[in-house]
């Protein structure tokens, strides 16, 4: 797992659930801080553009990714890494 990957997508959910970014990590629930569709949309959003990286449509179901491992996983596909 990339670190800066990891780091940087747990800095994007914090900030965008106004959540403490020490007490996340990988193996979480997404839900757990994503509390709605319209969140979720901006996380994704956010990390687009932080790894110029564009995802498939059926990514922006929230159901589609259960912890933020799943989500940091799916970042390395979309970058080829």
């Amino acid at each position: 797992m990339n670190m800066d990957i990891s780091k940087n997508i747990a800095k994007i959910i914090a900030d965008a659930c106004e959540t403490d970014l020490k007490s996340m990590n990988s193996s979480m629930a997404i839900k757990e801080f994503i509390k709605d569709s319209l969140s979720f949309v901006q996380v994704i959003v956010e990390i687009e553009e932080k790894f110029q990286i564009e995802f498939e449509n059926e990514d922006f179901i929230s159901d589609r990714f259960k912890t933020i491992s799943d989500l940091e996983n799916r970042v390395m596909e979309l970058m080829k890494i």
